[in-house]
């Protein structure tokens, strides 16, 4: 497991900084998705993401439903993965921005293992979102989100939330 492991975060460190050696590689990544060992489909969502950047034959449009339903997991850390990896792919595919922040924004109403989970979450969410906010069209649906998070039992969701709000706060879409 520890080799594993090893050689799985060599792979996401790859993907971060030479992505091109890796794209061949993006339909295997992707099939790591379906894989019951929770650590090989971390390490692919972050893998995928960065080989968006690369992304020219359009590999992953073709699994955007597929990466996305990942929002959804129970496991919070499954769902922070996807969100982390957002800004990225945005940058990569700015067509795909306004699809991107409606699956982020479906955050508030999924179920997941515990409130405390759904809150943390939620903070990924914002720190995503300001990454992004001024690609965004539909920007009130975004600062409607963060409103409403302002009063979230989790301090830190909390302070990310005022903190975007004083950046963003003033903005008219």
């Amino acid at each position: 497991e520890r080799v594993k492991f090893g050689c799985f975060n060599t792979l996401v460190l790859i993907s971060e900084n030479k992505p091109e050696l890796l794209y061949s590689y993006f339909d295997s990544f992707a099939k790591n998705l379906d894989s019951d060992n929770n650590f090989f489909k971390l390490g692919a969502i972050k893998i995928i993401a960065n080989l968006s950047k690369i992304d020219n034959k359009n590999r992953f449009d073709r699994i955007f439903d597929k990466f996305y339903s990942f929002i959804a997991d129970p496991a919070m850390t499954t769902a922070a993965n996807v969100v982390k990896g957002s800004p990225i792919i945005v940058k990569a595919k700015p067509y795909l921005t306004e699809r991107i922040v409606n699956q982020l924004l479906k955050v508030s109403q999924i179920k997941y293992k515990t409130d405390e989970c759904k809150n943390i979450l939620i903070g990924h969410v914002i720190v995503s979102l300001d990454k992004i906010f001024m690609q965004i069209k539909n920007k009130n649906l975004v600062l409607d989100f963060v409103k409403s998070s302002v009063d979230n039992n989790w301090k830190a969701t909390q302070n990310k939330a005022y903190k975007f709000l004083k950046k963003y706060g003033n903005t008219v879409a």
